[in-house]
């Protein structure tokens, strides 16, 4: 689902029932237009434009890259390195375990040519 909001108006009834536009507190301060979108995981996901065709050209890409599989997450590239690869390192850890002790033990126990039997 996808949708563009206009964020200096909003749609109010009148007593008889009609819909007029009004302003909003914000009307002719910042960005005008907001694009909205779900993601892949459920996640509701935003971005304000200055005009109506670029939120429109936004949701329209969102919606095929979500329909291809192709989507990524614009936030993605915010998360730090550092962060990333302690996620990464805890998942690797977690999918490879080390081997059982007697492999290391057989290891340990080999005897090693000394340098000087060369």
């Amino acid at each position: 689902m996808a949708f563009v909001k206009d964020l200096w108006t909003k749609t109010v009834r009148d007593q008889d029932s009609k819909p007029r536009q009004v302003r909003t507190a914000r009307h002719g301060t910042g960005k005008r237009w907001l694009a909205v979108w779900v993601d892949p995981d459920g996640k509701e996901c935003s971005t304000a434009y200055d005009r109506k065709a670029d939120a429109e050209r936004k949701i329209a890409t969102m919606g095929a890259d979500i329909a291809r599989g192709d989507y990524i997450d614009p936030n993605a590239g915010k998360v730090l390195f550092g962060d990333f690869a302690e996620r990464w390192l805890a998942s690797r850890l977690e999918t490879h375990r080390p081997r059982s002790d007697t492999s290391t033990s057989t290891a340990s126990t080999s005897p090693r040519p000394s340098p000087s039997a060369r």
